[in-house]
């Protein structure tokens, strides 16, 4: 029987935020029936901010009693209790060992844009957004970087994706193309993409076009890019305007470009 809304929130108003067992503050939790009938019942603080250490406890802390899935929710001004759920996603293209100074393609600043990349991963993990890695791979042997099953073309440890991150194999600088990268995105329903990683003027400025193509709402984290030195016949492009000059583009029409530390903050 379905429970009427002025019962719904009289429930999830008055609910005891003290548990009578053991007399902890404890926290509305919803049960996972259909919002018209809808039950408060509580959980214990201490239980949502414990933070599980094996993968078992993990995968008890992830289940509620009755087994399904444990949904933390937002009691608003309507008094309907709702899931949160994150529309974001990082997308992290690229940062691959070739790129740094034991590669073969060493990269300017690649150390220092990594570091970044890794605190822009942590903020998403820590928030709930979505972290999704792009991993390049070169299919033709004659080529001698990016090479399948090789030291190089492995992700480096700075950014190392959790064990429920998605990691694509791409073989083009735009992460969309021949991938699912655009199937991950909307099957969690993303809206807004954030992009880090290596090359900026190659990957990240394709993958940052494509994603604005598609319809997501795009932001680059310019000092979580990083990119090298070029030249053009006879002229040597270093690598500082190499990249300001493709961030500069991106941001003229196509994203947001910003810093880690404006990104964090906002």
């Amino acid at each position: 029987m379905a429970m009427p809304n002025s019962t719904r929130k009289k429930t999830c108003i008055n609910e005891k935020w003290r548990s009578r067992r053991s007399g902890k503050p404890v926290l509305p939790f919803c049960s996972d029936s259909t919002y018209s009938q809808l039950r408060c019942r509580t959980l214990e603080v201490s239980q949502i901010l414990r933070t599980p250490t094996s993968s078992q406890q993990r995968a008890q802390f992830d289940r509620n009693p009755s087994g399904a899935p444990r949904r933390i929710p937002i009691c608003g001004p309507s008094n309907n209790c709702k899931q949160a759920m994150s529309q974001r996603a990082v997308i992290v293209v690229d940062i691959q060992n070739e790129y740094f100074p034991l590669g073969k393609l060493p990269l300017v600043g690649i150390e220092y844009a990594a570091a970044n990349a890794a605190r822009v991963i942590q903020g998403a993990r820590a928030r709930g957004d979505t972290v999704i890695h792009i991993k390049h791979e070169v299919g033709d042997p004659h080529t001698p970087i990016f090479k399948p099953s090789t030291k190089g073309v492995e992700i480096n440890p700075i950014v190392k994706p959790m064990e429920r991150e998605p990691v694509i194999v791409k073989h083009h600088p735009n992460a969309f193309r021949e991938t699912d990268l655009k199937q991950q995105l909307d099957a969690r329903e993303v809206k807004e993409v954030v992009i880090v990683g290596a090359m900026s003027h190659m990957c990240i400025d394709s993958t940052s076009r494509a994603a604005v193509d598609h319809g997501y709402k795009t932001t680059i984290v310019h000092d979580a890019c990083a990119t090298c030195d070029l030249n053009f016949g006879c002229v040597i492009i270093p690598a500082a305007q190499v990249h300001a000059a493709f961030m500069a583009a991106l941001g003229f029409a196509y994203g947001r470009v910003t810093t880690t530390s404006d990104y964090l903050a906002a």
